[in-house]
């Protein structure tokens, strides 16, 4: 690995990694500028080990957390939302009398109790 020759992206990614630590206060400007020009002439993976001595090892960026229902729960969901729903739109443009949705609702949430207990089962199994 050592020997490989490193890339443009791998260059500017240690570039910005020593401009991090100036930005820090962890070096000073002449040695911003010595392992800047140390950088620039590198060609191997090798030739970069030196440039960082001294300095931190970067932290791995924060994952971002999950999301409490997954696309593919939502998508399971929508068509009882939606029957749901016309169905609230109806009873209000036409009656306003017996709200008979209700019907609707609980001959709906069999299916999307299940669906979000079968999710949060898949979410427990993959936390532990």
């Amino acid at each position: 690995m050592d020997e490989i020759r490193i890339t443009d992206v791998e260059r500017e990614a240690a570039v910005g990694r020593v401009r991090a630590a100036f930005a820090e206060g962890r070096i000073d400007n002449a040695e911003l500028e010595e392992r800047l020009a140390t950088i620039y002439s590198a060609k191997t993976g090798g030739e970069l080990a030196p440039v960082f001595q001294g300095l931190p090892v970067p932290s791995p960026p924060p994952q971002a957390p999950e999301p409490l229902i997954s696309p593919a729960v939502l998508t399971a969901l929508s068509p009882f939302l939606m029957a749901c729903a016309i169905c609230t739109v109806i009873w209000a443009i036409t009656s306003r009398g017996y709200f008979w949705p209700v019907w609707v609702y609980i001959g709906c949430a069999v299916p999307i109790v299940s669906i979000l207990l079968g999710a949060n089962q898949q979410r427990s199994r993959r936390s532990r």
